[in-house]
């Protein structure tokens, strides 16, 4: 049987009162065929694609994913057996796998079509070869940028694939980098984190493919890390797990340009790892693969599900408690623990008790207020007779 894994958290607000909540479930599906981590993969139409990567051995495998039958088909071979670490994206119904290793840094360029199950050798990379960029697509035009072939880089290219030619655009103002998180919106494209001789970044910028035009905006929430899970839906943007060298993490977080913000979601429902896939069908993001926290290489694969729903609407069996942000303050909204009196604690990001706390159950606590928490994130803790609920949650 699959294991299903479970995160709420609730985003409320409307005015002065509360009427929208946010959910994310991570649920675990089919394990990929076999195990690996620096994948190529995209999403085409209602079904993913994955594959090469590195598991020691020289791989050269693909496979389809299907999401309503859960299930991965082999497909098509890569022509370039052995190539690990290679950017990829979709467009217009064809994905694209650009550079990547070999042992050698490489420059190959092919395209797959999903319909005639087939890759073609494209017009070759015109920039340095590398491997582990960040890339993203706007307006069906593929953006790779940063990278490592044997130094950091920082350049951005744009690929048009309908001239089969690339142009070279303004470079990424941050430093050099490899292993950067890349999504894009409706219009932009976003860059950021990622490592270089030794030190792990959370610096972030949108690029404007109209204007040519790098900007800074709010720096990535979590620990500064590399080789991080990123992809884009509802024009929001979602970054998570990596590694930073001794720590390998699942935290993920939720950027909305709109407000320029990263919110925490739950957690990423397998173990923490880096090197992961990540495509997106049909608004459900799924993340697998990678090398987990003790160098191991994995084939897990887990669905995030978002949906947003009136408070209405939710049936009172799919809440325990509530995280709730309303007028720059958070509250915890408890849930059908009727006539008890509960415990609460609150730990910090570092596993230090802040709190300890009887609480009758089915109220609303105010945290900030009430037992006056720094900005930050924190972690709590209900423990009721039938219930024992864990979250993380943000002190603004």
């Amino acid at each position: 049987m699959k294991k299903l894994i479970l995160g709420l958290f609730f985003i409320l607000f409307l005015g002065n009162e509360y009427s929208i909540a946010q959910t994310y479930r991570w649920f675990q599906k089919t394990d990929f065929p076999s195990i690996r981590y620096s994948t190529s993969f995209f999403s085409i139409g209602s079904k993913g694609y994955a594959g090469i990567g590195n598991n020691i051995n020289g791989l050269d495998d693909w496979y389809e994913y299907d999401p309503i039958l859960n299930n991965w088909t082999a497909k098509a071979s890569f022509p370039t057996f052995g190539t690990w670490a290679a950017p990829s994206f979709s467009i217009n119904g064809l994905g694209y796998v650009v550079c990547g290793t070999i042992g050698p840094y490489t420059l190959q360029t092919y395209c797959y079509n999903p319909t005639l199950n087939t890759w073609t050798q494209l017009t070759d990379f015109p920039g340095h070869p590398r491997q582990d960029a960040a890339s993203f697509v706007i307006n069906g035009k593929g953006y790779m940028s940063c990278g490592y072939a044997s130094s950091y880089l920082n350049d951005l290219w744009e690929y048009d694939p309908i001239l089969d030619l690339w142009t070279q655009k303004s470079d990424f103002p941050g430093s050099e980098r490899t292993g950067p998180a890349g999504f894009a919106t409706d219009s932009f494209g976003y860059v950021g984190i990622g490592y270089k001789n030794g030190i792990n970044f959370a610096d972030f910028y949108s690029y404007n493919p109209n204007t040519d035009i790098w900007t800074q905006v709010a720096d990535f929430p979590g620990a500064a890390r590399n080789s991080a899970s990123s992809f884009s839906i509802q024009n929001k943007g979602y970054v998570g797990v990596g590694y930073n060298g001794p720590n390998y993490f699942t935290d993920f977080y939720e950027y909305t340009p709109n407000t320029n913000s990263w919110v925490q979601i739950p957690d990423y429902g397998g173990k923490a790892r880096s090197y992961v896939f990540s495509f997106v069908i049909n608004n459900k993001a799924y993340v697998g693969t990678g090398r987990d926290d003790h160098l191991q290489n994995t084939r897990d694969v887990h669905e995030l599900s978002i949906s947003s729903v009136g408070v209405d609407n939710l049936k009172n069996d799919d809440i325990v408690c509530s995280i709730i942000y309303k007028n720059s303050t958070t509250y915890i909204k408890i849930e059908n623990i009727k006539n008890e009196i509960c415990e609460l604690n609150v730990y910090s990001m570092l596993d230090q008790s802040v709190l300890k706390s009887k609480i009758n159950g089915d109220e609303t606590i105010d945290l900030k207020f009430n037992f006056n928490l720094t900005t930050g994130y924190y972690l709590f803790n209900l423990h009721s007779k039938k219930s024992n609920y864990s979250q993380k949650f943000f002190i603004q």
